[in-house]
This record gives structure tokens, sequence and C-alpha cells, in this order.
């Protein structure tokens, strides 16, 4: 366990995500494959990448849509969401991609992204301390349930809430007329986790129908709201030079 927790962010999907996006091809292609009208689109990534050290868009970087002052905002052509920084407390969601896809037409979706390289990242809990944060974060989580028809028994500050609080953000953006995905990244046979926690591809196709079935969604709830995974297998050879760059990472650590 102490491997696991020394090397937080420099393995698992952090690093297997960021290695793909600097490749760009193989992932290009899996996320234009996602609908028949994003075939062919633009995808221009703003996170996570090499010019802006990797960072990831949370709170007011994500609401102003730039890391910088002098940095383009991606909310370019998309909306001016500024004023909607009071909708989650400090310490909201911390995107682990982001990108812009441009169609022929010039319409914008923004693409966010959420990466995971085994099913044990599937859980997480509010941590949520302060009582004012604890009440707007529950708040947005009940119109959520209440507005997209979620399971009502389901408690979404448990078990899945970090895809709970996702899917109020995601909510919230569509309801404010942006037009936003939210993509979920899912690395099969991630070697680094190969001796802990292995999840292959039916792996994953096991434990999302179970997160799934605890939301009381399916399929067509995904795609009514936009939700998009993909099980990327890293064994496959269109990930050939991303596994291999993983392996040699691994190295050295």
């Amino acid at each position: 366990m102490s491997k696991i927790i020394s090397n937080q962010g420099k393995a698992g999907s952090f690093i297997d995500f960021q290695i793909a996006v600097e490749q760009r091809t193989a992932i290009n292609s899996d996320i234009q494959s996602l609908r028949p009208d994003w075939k062919g689109a633009k995808i221009k990534w703003y996170s996570p990448i090499k010019e802006s050290d990797y960072k990831e868009f949370h709170d007011a970087t994500f609401w102003n849509g730039r890391f910088k002052k002098t940095d383009p905002s991606f909310w370019e052509g998309l909306g001016d969401p500024i004023s909607f920084q009071g909708f989650w407390p400090k310490g909201g969601p911390s995107w682990d991609g982001l990108a812009v896809l441009e169609k022929k037409d010039g319409h914008k979706t923004l693409l966010l992204f959420e990466a995971k390289s085994h099913k044990g990242e599937l859980i997480s809990y509010c941590s949520a301390k302060n009582p004012n944060a604890i009440k707007l974060i529950c708040k947005r989580l009940n119109i959520a349930k209440e507005e997209l028809g979620l399971n009502k028994e389901a408690d979404l500050t448990k078990r899945y809430y970090q895809f709970a609080n996702r899917l109020a953000y995601l909510h919230f953006l569509q309801s404010q007329k942006i037009d936003v995905a939210l993509i979920n990244i899912l690395l099969a046979n991630d070697p680094y986790w190969n001796f802990k926690d292995k999840t292959g591809v039916d792996d994953w196709k096991k434990a999302q129908l179970k997160m799934m079935q605890y939301f009381g969604i399916d399929d067509d709830f995904l795609l009514t709201h936009c939700i998009y995974e993909r099980i990327i297998d890293l064994n496959a050879k269109e990930y050939a030079d991303v596994l291999e760059e993983i392996k040699f990472r691994l190295k050295s650590l």
C-alpha cells in the first residue's frame, strides 16, 4: 500500500491518461468514434498538456476557462459561465482532462474527462467538513437526483460520490444551454495496477454496470445526457506506444 500512496501522480490513471493525450492519435480517434457527428471533428486539448504543466482545471480556473490571465479561455464560443462560480463550494471537481471538440460547421462541444486505471477508483465519498459546504453540495446533488430521475434510494454523497458530483456539474451546465459531454476513460490492463487491483476490459464492464444500477440509469440515459465511456485496452495495438511509454516511466519509480 505504501508504494501506491508514494507514487500518486507518477503512476496509474494520471500518468496513463497524460501519455495518451500527449500521443493524441489513438485517443482522438476513440473520442471521434463516440458519435457519428463527431467523426472528423477537431479536438483541442487544454489539459492535461505540457504547456500548462499538466495542471487540472477546478474551481475558479474551470469557470474562468484558463490557468493564467494571458491564456485564451476554453469557454470561447461555448458560453460565459463566470457568474456560475457560486454553483459549488471551493474544492469542487478537479477534471482529469478537458478539451473542446469543433465540428466542420464550427459548432463547439466542451469535453470533460474522468480517467480511471482500476475499478477501485470508482469508489469515493464526500469529504467536505464545512457545514455550509455540505449544505450546498447536498442541495446540488438533490436537484440533480430529482431532475435527472435518479434512484431515490441512492445516497449521492457516498460510494460513488465522484460520479455523482460530475453528474451534477454536467446537468447544471446543460441546463444553462452549454453543449457539454462527460467522457469516462477507463484504462484496462494498466501494468502498475496489475499487482494490486488488476482491471481488464470485462472487469470494467461489470464495475460500470454495478455503478449505473446504483444510480438507476441505463444506456438510454447516458446517451440522452451526453455521457460516454471508453474502455481503452492498453494491450491493444492502437495503444502500443502508450503502453511502452507507461512501462518506461514505471522503471524510474
